[in-house]
């Protein structure tokens, strides 16, 4: 204001922190007070102490401050709706008039609060989220680098990491309650922004062939329109209840089927593209197991081979036993004889895929002996499950009741073993052997029950709660079959169940 009276240019200040609750009144009725207490305060409030009132905050809608805008930076150029995303307010924010919290403060607290929590968001995505997103973490996963990539330059993929971040910590054990409220209406903000701002791009046009480019998969667009909704993919993949990954993941199919898949990896050699054409590619197939409706299509896999760093050898594998099953219940319904299976051929491809997937451990250190023996037997648990998927999917059930005992004696051992283990860093690569477990386990009172708890501890632990959907099931089969005279296969169930069971995803 003085520089203002004088007509001067004001060269600002330094940014000034202030903390709440420290000062002591020199004149008034508040005199010698070091918490002053505004007229309408809640009287319960006066009388805790400072850590009870930190415990105490309150998490009002009403009461917030943007963010928005630092997130979405000033790099695009396109505009998308003005809303406001909610942080959860300090202690002292009851005490406050709402109105005077917006107007007078929000000019001196918005810039340091906005940036403090996008970058606590950002690196939580880094640090814990990306690794409950792979099988195994490494530092330079492309997922952390593609990010980085990007963040500066799409307002899309900002609002959509940090709509994952901030889900995944909304679901962190231990967090106290009204934190997790806050977060998860960060997460939900987050994401209507990230929807719109990916709704504005697309409005545009997407792309496609033309005379002045040659190839649609070499646009910028593109891998910001499919790195946008493989994340919002993945956010979704974390929140209980919530169906909307099946939503982002037709919309990566539809970006990517404006040509074929094999073009795309021959035309680009963009790392980043490739990478997240095999990322949409491995979604489908993990998706594929549950999915038994007559309309069911092959999905096109992706011709990159298995990744050590990125992929997991046992995924192709699964999806083409789910693929060989269809196809020979389709044989059976025209009223044809079903060939015969060999299954040394399937167990010989399980035991490539274990031995690929030890790579993975050439990432870990000597020193992290615990996790390296707690993911041979990650490991080892998807060998044995994916051999007893192909018997489920394959055999009678005389000729699977005479091979499966065998197998699934040693997967419970290994589930068992990570589960006692020293880390829960791989807990999330159990839900496909805890599943196929599950099922094999449907007359066994004492183990259906150790598998449920187990998956419950797993969801818990790692945030990862599309896979409910697979305990979900698995209770439900338990309950109808468990009593059963005659031995019933699970995906005889499910076909039969279509009308009240929707397609589930064990991530």
């Amino acid at each position: 204001m003085k520089c203002a009276s004088r007509g001067l240019d004001c060269p600002g200040f330094k940014t000034v922190y202030l903390k709440w609750d420290q000062g002591i009144a020199s004149r008034g009725r508040l005199a010698g007070k070091s918490t002053p207490i505004i007229k309408g305060a809640d009287k319960r409030m006066r009388n805790l102490s400072s850590k009870e009132r930190n415990q105490c905050k309150v998490k009002d809608p009403s009461r917030g401050v943007r963010i928005r805008d630092r997130i979405s930076g000033t790099s695009d150029d396109e505009q998308v709706q003005t809303t406001s995303i909610q942080i959860a307010p300090t202690a002292a924010s009851p005490m406050l008039n709402p109105a005077f919290y917006h107007v007078e403060a929000t000019h001196v607290v918005d810039p340091f609060l906005q940036s403090s929590i996008f970058s606590s968001l950002i690196n939580h995505f880094c640090t814990k989220a990306v690794s409950r997103l792979t099988w195994i973490d490494q530092p330079r996963h492309p997922l952390r680098t593609i990010v980085r990539q990007l963040l500066q330059k799409s307002k899309a993929v900002r609002f959509s990491v940090g709509c994952l971040a901030a889900a995944h910590m909304s679901m962190v054990p231990n967090i106290p309650g009204n934190q997790a409220s806050a977060l998860f209406h960060i997460y939900a903000s987050l994401r209507d922004e990230s929807m719109r701002t990916l709704s504005a791009k697309m409005r545009r046009g997407l792309p496609g062939r033309s005379p002045e480019t040659s190839s649609a998969s070499d646009s910028p667009v593109v891998i910001e329109l499919l790195a946008t909704m493989l994340v919002l993919c993945y956010a979704e993949v974390l929140v209980p209840g919530s169906k909307d990954w099946r939503l982002h993941l037709r919309g990566c199919r539809t970006i990517r089927d404006l040509h074929p898949l094999q073009d795309w990896f021959k035309e680009s050699k963009d790392p980043v593209i490739r990478f997240l054409l095999k990322e949409i590619s491995d979604l489908e197939m993990l998706t594929g197991i549950s999915m038994f409706h007559q309309d069911f299509t092959p999905i096109r896999v992706s011709p990159l081979p298995s990744s050590t760093d990125s992929g997991w050898a046992f995924t192709k594998l699964i999806y083409a036993i789910t693929e060989l099953e269809r196809e020979r219940y389709y044989i059976v319904q025209a009223g044809n004889t079903l060939p015969s299976i060999d299954m040394s051929v399937w167990c010989r491809r399980a035991e490539e895929a274990h031995n690929r997937s030890l790579a993975c451990m050439d990432c870990l250190c000597e020193s992290q002996q615990g996790l390296r023996d707690c993911f041979e037997a990650v490991s080892r648990a998807h060998y044995f499950a994916t051999i007893i998927y192909a018997y489920q999917a394959f055999k009678t059930p005389a000729e699977k009741a005479l091979a499966v005992p065998e197998l699934l004696e040693p997967l419970l051992a290994d589930i068992r073993f990570v589960m006692a283990g020293p880390t829960d860093e791989l807990f999330h690569d159990l839900f496909f052997p805890l599943f196929i477990a599950g099922i094999e386990c449907v007359y066994d009172p004492l183990r259906r029950s150790e598998i449920d708890g187990f998956f419950i501890e797993s969801l818990s632990r790692t945030g990862v709660w599309c896979n409910h959907s697979a305990l979900q099931f698995l209770r439900s089969f338990w309950s109808v079959t468990s009593t059963s005279e005659h031995t019933v296969n699970w995906m005889d169930f499910a076909r039969a169940n279509l009308s009240s069971m929707e397609a589930f995803i064990v991530f």
